[in-house]
């Protein structure tokens, strides 16, 4: 049976506390549910270099930033401490506004024989993965966690 992971993505503090109030709780009881469903949970957390050595000063999202913001000293990029990884539990650090580029989370989803995606990200962000396709061309089934019936959700193929 293929095998599926939850994805917690960009679960920062400095994002939660600009999202509705039912945002962080959601996320809470997705992390939870995947936990004790036996679902593996993998962070994904944005985390440039000091100075923004890797970020071009002319690219519109991370060029423009102070540059302090999402190193690892920014307290706002720091994962909440409400869904904080578990011992064992996987964290990606990410570069670029996709989860799937310039990382090895593919490589970690092929090693720990991952083939379906439940996610957990802002709204705004899977609208810009759905848009762009960024998704759709790789090999795994992904679905967003967008409905109440978590178990269900995390642990059908």
């Amino acid at each position: 049976m293929p095998r599926t992971a939850l994805l917690a993505m960009d679960l920062k503090a400095g994002h939660l506390a600009r999202t509705p109030a039912d945002y962080l709780p959601y996320a809470v009881g997705a992390i939870e549910t995947a936990r004790a469903a036996g679902v593996p949970v993998i962070h994904v957390a944005l985390r440039l270099r000091p100075g923004h050595a890797g970020a071009h000063p002319r690219n519109k999202i991370f060029g423009a930033l102070p540059h302090h913001r999402y190193t690892a000293g920014d307290p706002d990029a720091a994962i909440h401490p409400d869904v904080f990884p578990a011992d064992g539990e996987i964290v990606v650090h990410k570069n670029r506004v996709s989860a799937f580029a310039g990382n090895d989370l593919g490589q970690i989803l092929a090693a720990q024989g991952v083939e379906h995606l439940r996610l957990r990200a802002h709204v705004e962000i899977m609208r810009d993965y759905r848009n762009r396709g960024t998704l759709r061309t790789r090999t795994w089934q992904v679905a967003t966690l967008d409905r109440p019936d978590l178990l269900r959700a995390l642990t059908r193929g």
